[in-house]
């Protein structure tokens, strides 16, 4: 069976915590970041097969800002 990995983000490192550890307990590779240029370099570093933003918004205007 494939192991599959996931990024999480999010400010909260508690929640961050939170979620890792349930990942783990599913089996995941997990990789976290607390923002969203964290997050970009473990993407382009690790290339997690899922990734959990839990403020997809503020996440997703970074990653649109990022290709000007």
């Amino acid at each position: 069976m494939a192991q599959y990995s996931v990024l999480i983000v999010d400010d909260d490192v508690k929640l961050v915590m939170l979620l890792q550890t349930y990942f783990v307990k599913e089996g995941y590779i997990t990789y976290t970041a607390n923002d969203g240029l964290d997050a970009l370099q473990v993407v382009w570093e690790r290339k997690p097969d899922i990734m959990d933003a839990a403020r997809p918004r503020r996440f997703g205007g970074l990653l649109e800002n990022s290709e000007e």
